[in-house]
């Protein structure tokens, strides 16, 4: 959860600076949570579909089973 900080006063350079900055802080939070949230549903579906086409789990694909959990 996000506080509200003050901006600096005065100076509306210094204000544009600051607020670019944390624009770019957001920017790069939302596409590192987009990026891991997207990892995962891709891992999962790679592991439903190993499971569903190699029912009879040969060892290569448990260990990619393995290294995708």
């Amino acid at each position: 959860m996000r506080t509200v900080i003050e901006l600096p006063q005065g100076n509306a350079a210094l204000q544009r600076e600051y607020l670019s900055a944390l624009a770019d802080s957001l920017c790069t939070e939302f596409a590192e949570d987009f990026c891991t949230q997207r990892h995962r549903n891709l891992a999962a579906q790679a592991i439903d579909l190993l499971i569903t086409n190699y029912p009879d789990c040969p060892r290569w694909a448990s260990m990619a089973v393995d290294q995708l959990t």
